[in-house]
């Protein structure tokens, strides 16, 4: 495994393809010189990106005629900062039997509902928990929090919401957060919410945000560490988070998951 840290100062011009930019992109990095002294026998790569670069898809830069994800059978993976990393990797997570699931709290994905009622059928019917539409409402979460200490995989099938002004008020909407048109954060779960003490994925191997925007972070933040929604997964106990960049469509994100 190798781990890459990048700093750079990127400015596009122009109206361009994302194919095109990703490969300027590629070029500005210096990509291939970075990649030329790794040996063929790393498998997999972690980037820990600078601020900017973290709102990048990095591991589909382009590499000759294939992209950095296809060169490490183990995939690419990102982390908020060195340290962080370091204490994840010492997260021993064995066990992937236990199964919490919020599905389609808003009643408005239906391919939500699919993902969910498919990627449950991988699991012990005992050991599995779904809160849904309706039933998947902030007092009910609360209900369960103490039971997520024992949860492996936590996976969210909902809308995502990255809050640019205030990143502490991002959130994943659960059901009755939208009241005559406006947000209320407190019948959400918030970034702010996951660095309570209360809220303790110890056993957790993976977190699922299939959802808008949930991997888009503070990129004012001047500091080595990004602030965002998987940071805050990771710090509440997780050993790894999936999570996207941009709005992603329910359709779309189901055919992934459940490939």
């Amino acid at each position: 495994m190798t781990t890459i840290t990048s700093k750079t100062n990127i400015k596009f011009n122009g109206r361009i393809s994302v194919e095109e930019r990703l490969k300027q992109l590629a070029e500005i990095l210096h990509l291939e010189e970075i990649l030329a002294p790794l040996s063929q026998e790393c498998s997999r790569l972690i980037l820990i990106p600078h601020r900017f670069l973290h709102l990048f898809p990095l591991h589909a830069l382009p590499v000759k005629e294939l992209y950095l994800l296809d060169l490490f059978p183990n995939g690419v993976g990102y982390a908020p900062s060195c340290q962080l990393l370091q204490q994840v990797q010492l997260r021993q997570r064995p066990d992937f039997q236990s199964f919490f699931a919020i599905q389609n709290p808003t009643e408005d994905l239906f391919y939500a509902d699919v993902e969910i009622e498919s990627i449950q059928h991988y699991f012990p019917i005992e050991q599995t928990t779904i809160l849904r539409g309706k039933d998947a409402n902030r007092n009910a979460l609360d209900t369960k929090i103490a039971n997520l200490a024992e949860v492996n995989c936590l996976h969210f099938s909902c809308h995502g919401f990255f809050n640019l002004n205030t990143p502490a008020n991002s959130c994943l909407l659960l059901n009755g957060a939208i009241v005559n048109g406006k947000l209320e954060l407190n019948k959400c779960l918030t970034l702010g919410d996951l660095f309570n003490k209360d809220f303790n994925l110890n056993q957790c191997r993976l977190v699922v945000l299939s959802a808008c925007e949930t991997g888009i972070i503070d990129s004012r933040n001047t500091s080595d560490e990004y602030i965002g929604l998987p940071s805050g997964f990771l710090y509440a106990g997780s050993s790894s988070v999936i999570s996207s960049l941009w709005t992603v469509d329910d359709v779309s994100t189901a055919f992934l998951l459940l490939d």
